[in-house]
Protein backbone atom coordinates (compact mmCIF):
# COMPACT_ATOMS: atom_id res chain seq x y z
CA UNK A 1 0.00 0.00 0.00
CA UNK A 2 2.70 2.34 1.61
CA UNK A 3 5.00 1.98 -2.29
CA UNK A 4 1.38 2.62 -4.03
CA UNK A 5 0.66 5.55 -2.89
CA UNK A 6 4.58 6.70 -3.32
CA UNK A 7 4.19 5.33 -6.98
CA UNK A 8 1.08 7.96 -7.42
CA UNK A 9 2.57 10.75 -5.55
CA UNK A 10 5.49 9.99 -8.21
CA UNK A 11 3.71 10.11 -11.27
CA UNK A 12 1.55 13.27 -10.03
CA UNK A 13 4.69 15.36 -9.37
CA UNK A 14 5.50 14.00 -13.11
CA UNK A 15 2.95 14.85 -14.98
CA UNK A 16 2.65 18.49 -12.71
CA UNK A 17 5.80 19.01 -14.18
CA UNK A 18 5.31 18.20 -17.28
CA UNK A 19 2.81 20.50 -17.11
CA UNK A 20 4.63 23.43 -15.45
CA UNK A 21 6.84 22.75 -18.52
CA UNK A 22 4.31 22.85 -21.10
CA UNK A 23 3.63 26.59 -19.91
CA UNK A 24 6.56 28.41 -19.19
CA UNK A 25 7.76 28.76 -22.63
CA UNK A 26 8.51 25.79 -23.92
CA UNK A 27 7.58 25.46 -27.70
CA UNK A 28 6.39 22.15 -29.77
CA UNK A 29 7.63 20.15 -32.53
CA UNK A 30 6.04 19.67 -35.88
CA UNK A 31 2.97 19.16 -36.54
CA UNK A 32 2.00 22.11 -34.23
CA UNK A 33 2.46 25.61 -35.77
CA UNK A 34 4.68 27.81 -33.97
CA UNK A 35 5.41 31.89 -34.36
CA UNK A 36 8.71 33.11 -34.16
CA UNK A 37 9.93 36.48 -34.41
CA UNK A 38 13.03 37.85 -35.31
CA UNK A 39 15.48 39.04 -38.65
CA UNK A 40 15.86 37.25 -41.66
CA UNK A 41 19.13 37.00 -42.60
CA UNK A 42 20.55 35.73 -45.96
CA UNK A 43 23.46 33.57 -44.45
CA UNK A 44 25.84 32.02 -47.29
CA UNK A 45 26.41 28.17 -46.94
CA UNK A 46 28.43 25.92 -48.99
CA UNK A 47 26.80 22.62 -50.67
CA UNK A 48 27.71 19.62 -52.70
CA UNK A 49 29.86 18.08 -53.39
CA UNK A 50 31.98 19.06 -50.16
CA UNK A 51 30.18 21.25 -48.02
CA UNK A 52 32.94 23.48 -47.04
CA UNK A 53 35.80 20.95 -47.76
CA UNK A 54 36.93 22.49 -50.79
CA UNK A 55 35.60 26.06 -51.07
CA UNK A 56 36.15 27.03 -54.88
CA UNK A 57 34.88 23.87 -55.90
CA UNK A 58 31.66 23.61 -53.27
CA UNK A 59 28.05 25.20 -54.54
CA UNK A 60 27.23 28.10 -52.67
CA UNK A 61 23.64 28.80 -51.39
CA UNK A 62 22.30 31.65 -50.10
CA UNK A 63 20.06 30.33 -47.20
CA UNK A 64 17.32 32.30 -45.05
CA UNK A 65 17.70 32.21 -40.96
CA UNK A 66 16.06 33.68 -38.78
CA UNK A 67 17.96 35.64 -35.61
CA UNK A 68 15.36 35.21 -33.11
CA UNK A 69 14.60 38.25 -31.40
CA UNK A 70 15.06 36.01 -27.75
CA UNK A 71 16.14 32.36 -27.44
CA UNK A 72 13.50 29.92 -27.03
CA UNK A 73 13.54 26.23 -25.91
CA UNK A 74 11.63 23.46 -27.61
CA UNK A 75 10.51 20.41 -26.21
CA UNK A 76 11.37 16.99 -27.38
CA UNK A 77 8.71 14.30 -28.69
CA UNK A 78 9.88 11.09 -26.54
CA UNK A 79 7.63 9.49 -29.68
CA UNK A 80 9.42 10.62 -32.41
CA UNK A 81 12.39 8.76 -34.10
CA UNK A 82 14.32 12.37 -34.85
CA UNK A 83 12.71 14.88 -32.46
CA UNK A 84 13.08 13.15 -30.05
CA UNK A 85 15.64 15.82 -27.42
CA UNK A 86 14.73 19.01 -26.45
CA UNK A 87 16.70 22.06 -27.93
CA UNK A 88 17.50 24.50 -25.51
CA UNK A 89 19.02 28.27 -26.19
CA UNK A 90 18.03 28.32 -29.94
CA UNK A 91 19.38 31.58 -31.85
CA UNK A 92 19.04 30.82 -35.03
CA UNK A 93 16.43 28.74 -37.18
CA UNK A 94 16.85 27.53 -41.09
CA UNK A 95 13.67 29.07 -42.99
CA UNK A 96 12.24 26.83 -45.25
CA UNK A 97 9.96 28.03 -47.94
CA UNK A 98 7.20 26.24 -49.66
CA UNK A 99 4.04 27.17 -52.13
CA UNK A 100 3.34 31.23 -52.38
CA UNK A 101 5.95 32.64 -49.95
CA UNK A 102 9.14 31.16 -51.36
CA UNK A 103 9.38 34.02 -54.28
CA UNK A 104 8.75 36.39 -51.63
CA UNK A 105 10.58 35.85 -48.63
CA UNK A 106 13.69 37.54 -49.88
CA UNK A 107 11.95 40.94 -49.50
CA UNK A 108 12.39 40.78 -46.29
CA UNK A 109 15.62 40.10 -46.24
CA UNK A 110 17.40 42.26 -43.15
CA UNK A 111 13.95 43.30 -41.66
CA UNK A 112 12.42 42.18 -38.79
CA UNK A 113 9.86 39.60 -39.75
CA UNK A 114 7.51 37.61 -37.92
CA UNK A 115 6.67 33.65 -39.60
CA UNK A 116 4.12 30.92 -38.91
CA UNK A 117 4.83 27.67 -39.56
CA UNK A 118 6.55 24.13 -37.80
CA UNK A 119 9.45 23.34 -36.28
CA UNK A 120 12.03 20.18 -36.93
CA UNK A 121 15.28 19.03 -35.94
CA UNK A 122 17.74 19.07 -38.86
CA UNK A 123 17.66 15.95 -41.32
CA UNK A 124 19.48 16.25 -43.76
CA UNK A 125 23.28 17.50 -44.97
CA UNK A 126 20.93 21.03 -46.41
CA UNK A 127 20.10 21.49 -43.02
CA UNK A 128 22.33 24.24 -41.78
CA UNK A 129 21.17 25.03 -38.20
CA UNK A 130 20.13 22.24 -35.24
CA UNK A 131 16.51 23.75 -35.53
CA UNK A 132 14.41 24.08 -39.12
CA UNK A 133 11.06 25.93 -39.49
CA UNK A 134 8.39 24.43 -42.39
CA UNK A 135 7.25 28.55 -43.29
CA UNK A 136 3.70 29.00 -43.80
CA UNK A 137 3.37 32.80 -43.88
CA UNK A 138 5.65 35.44 -43.01
CA UNK A 139 5.27 39.17 -42.66
CA UNK A 140 7.16 42.07 -41.61
CA UNK A 141 6.99 42.92 -37.37
CA UNK A 142 7.85 46.72 -37.79
CA UNK A 143 10.58 47.58 -35.77
CA UNK A 144 10.25 45.00 -32.92
CA UNK A 145 13.27 43.10 -33.22
CA UNK A 146 16.86 44.73 -33.57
Amino acid sequence: MRSTVLFLATLFLLSSATIVRGQSGWLALQPNVVQLQGKLLKVMKYGPPGYGESPDSDAHYEIPILLLSQPIRVEGDPLSAVNREDLLNVSFVQLIFHGTAAPEYWRYANRNVIVSGSLFRAQTAHHYTPLVMDVKKITGAGNVAK
